[in-house]
């Protein structure tokens, strides 16, 4: 039957400065739309709790091979 061809997406916070902080296991989903929708829910609860105050800030997604898919400004929520 048709199985379905699932991907596994990489949640990089980038800072203003170039710094970065990774992810190392990834979450899985089933295309590109569902991991967008993760990663400005993830944007959302870290803007919510605080403490995220650089104007730089954005959150780049990758796939497996690194390839970068987008990239989400923090200040698309503000």
């Amino acid at each position: 039957m048709g199985e379905k061809c699932l991907q596994r997406y990489f949640f990089i916070i980038r800072f203003g400065d170039g710094r970065e902080h990774g992810d190392d296991d990834g979450t899985v989903f089933a295309n590109d739309g569902a991991a967008r929708k993760y990663a400005m829910r993830i944007i959302s609860e870290l803007i919510d709790g605080g403490g995220c105050d650089d104007p730089g800030l954005s959150m780049i997604v990758k796939d497996a091979t690194e390839r970068q898919i987008f990239a989400i400004p923090f200040s698309d929520f503000r």
